[in-house]
């Protein structure tokens, strides 16, 4: 997620949270996911639509209407009840942080962590699988991971998850001894 002041991330958190109760509760945490993703895809991707949503001069009425025709078959009733919400509080500004805010919810509700793992070349399946098993073990939870390839780290692997980083690549090394030398 891109850098957001704290004010929004605030008031992402409490809109994912009350959005995650309904979908709990519904039984449609993962509809609703998708829909978020589909909602604050399409409002940052067409300027037209974002400029129309975040003009403070076009009624809110308009603003739902035009949300209705465009979602309205394709959202379930949750998700546009809460977009109908977001419009009535002119928090549109917020989408992104809502919907990064929801994969967290969601994630820690199926004990799920997300981990991006970053290597020089692409690992072979075996590899992966070994990580995936490794990390699972030691979490004790479910893991998604997402790989990268960056030839730069020259060799071994830097891990991303919960926000911290564990570095064990060659570029790394090099770049501690190079320290040590000096």
């Amino acid at each position: 997620m891109e850098k957001v002041n704290s004010k929004i991330i605030k008031t992402a958190r409490k809109y994912a949270e009350a959005l995650f109760d309904v979908a709990i509760n519904n039984d449609a945490t993962d509809s609703v996911l998708n829909d978020i993703i589909l909602l604050s895809d399409t409002i940052n991707e067409s300027n037209e639509l974002n400029a129309f949503l975040n003009n403070p001069v076009i009624e809110v009425s308009d603003k739902k209407s035009v949300l209705q025709e465009i979602f309205g078959e394709k959202i379930c009733e949750y998700s546009m009840n809460f977009l109908l919400i977001i419009a009535d509080n002119a928090r549109f500004d917020a989408i992104e942080g809502i919907r990064y805010e929801y994969g967290n919810l969601l994630n820690s509700y199926k004990n799920i962590v997300e981990v991006k793992a970053v290597s020089a070349v692409e690992m072979k399946d075996f590899l992966k699988e070994k990580l995936k098993n490794k990390l699972e073990n030691l979490l004790s939870k479910k893991t998604e991971i997402q790989y990268e390839i960056n030839p730069d780290i020259i060799g071994g692997l830097v891990l991303e998850l919960n926000g911290k980083t564990i570095d064990c690549s060659i570029q790394t090394q090099l770049k501690n001894i190079k320290k040590q030398l000096m």
